[in-house]
C-alpha cells in the first residue's frame, strides 16, 4: 500500500479521517469539541508531520459555524 504523503490508494488516510469524525460526533459542548482539536492538531503537528523541535503547521478544518469540515492529509 502507498504512503498517504505519496498519493494512490489512500486507506490509511481514510481510516484516521473515520475515527477523527466519530471522535467529534461523540463530543456533545463546544469545550469537549475545542478539547479535541487541540489534541487532534497536537499530535499530528509534532508526531505525525512534525516533531518536538519541528512541529508542522496543520490544523482541523473546523468551519465558522464550528463543524467539523472534511479531514485531508494529503497536500
Amino acid at each position: 500500500m502507498p504512503c498517504i504523503m505519496h498519493g494512490g490508494h489512500r486507506i490509511g488516510e481514510k481510516l484516521f479521517t473515520v475515527v477523527i469524525m466519530e471522535a467529534w460526533e461523540d463530543r456533545i459542548t463546544k469545550s469537549s469539541k475545542e478539547m479535541l482539536i487541540a489534541l487532534v492538531d497536537q499530535h499530528i503537528n509534532a508526531r505525525i508531520f512534525g516533531n518536538d523541535e519541528s512541529k508542522s503547521q496543520w490544523k482541523l478544518p473546523i468551519s465558522q459555524q464550528f463543524e467539523l469540515e472534511t479531514v485531508s492529509f494529503s497536500a
